[in-house]
């Protein structure tokens, strides 16, 4: 990865929480309430505190006061929030090159394997005393950017974005799906259309249209 006037050779990525780990509903509302301005804290803790944290302890946690449950509307900006301090810990402090974060995978840049690895340390004694979570070190690397980094399903290198072979095999899958589905006469042809724009939305992303091209034509599908 490079921008205007940096070079930025080195990055590691990670490192996400372990499996068993997950945010502590305590801290949780402590850091929410830091962030509000003055007159809405009591408040927008209040409803926190007994309406949202209650709640979701009540429904879903790893142990007792810990936890979000996935894919409800709140775990997305909860995690933003729990991680925010570490996001600003590893620019401002750790004086790390660049940072890049989706919700708990992250990557950061560094010059060297040495600054990277120190980086690391560090960033594993805040995740584990300050936020109170446990790094997953087995999906933690570090290695130079040239050579790709897998993120979200992609595999990123400087200047082009690959699709993942993960991504790749559920594209296959879901479209042999629909294709199955029409032939069996369970949909129409503009159905099917519509199924095609629906899998192949997020390998738009990528430089993936000569690698769908292909596919398609594999399929005995017709390809504009």
């Amino acid at each position: 990865m490079s921008v205007p006037g940096i070079t930025l050779p080195v990055h590691f990525t990670g490192p996400p929480p372990a499996s068993g780990t997950a945010p502590q509903y305590g801290l949780l509302s402590r850091i929410l309430m830091q962030g509000l301005p003055g007159s809405q804290i009591t408040s927008s803790a209040w409803i926190f505190r007994y309406r949202i944290s209650d709640g979701l302890s009540s429904i879903y946690h790893v142990r007792p006061g810990k936890g979000l449950p996935i894919g409800t509307l709140t775990s997305q900006h909860f995690a933003n929030f729990y991680l925010d301090r570490l996001d600003r810990f590893v620019m401002e402090s750790c004086r790390a090159r660049a940072c890049v974060r989706y919700m708990y995978d992250m990557i950061f840049w560094c010059d060297t394997k040495a600054s990277a690895r120190l980086l690391l340390k560090n960033v594993r004694w805040f995740v584990e005393t300050p936020l109170l979570l446990t790094v997953k070190n087995s999906q933690v690397q570090i290695r130079k950017s040239n050579c790709g980094v897998l993120f979200c399903g992609y595999r990123i290198y400087p200047g082009v974005i690959r699709l993942s072979q993960r991504k790749k095999r559920r594209y296959i899958r879901l479209r042999k799906k629909w294709e199955q589905w029409f032939a069996n006469g369970m949909i129409s042809e503009s159905e099917l259309a519509r199924g095609y724009d629906a899998v192949s939305a997020s390998l738009c992303h990528a430089d993936s249209r000569q690698w769908r091209k292909l596919q398609l034509k594999k399929s005995g599908a017709p390809v504009w």
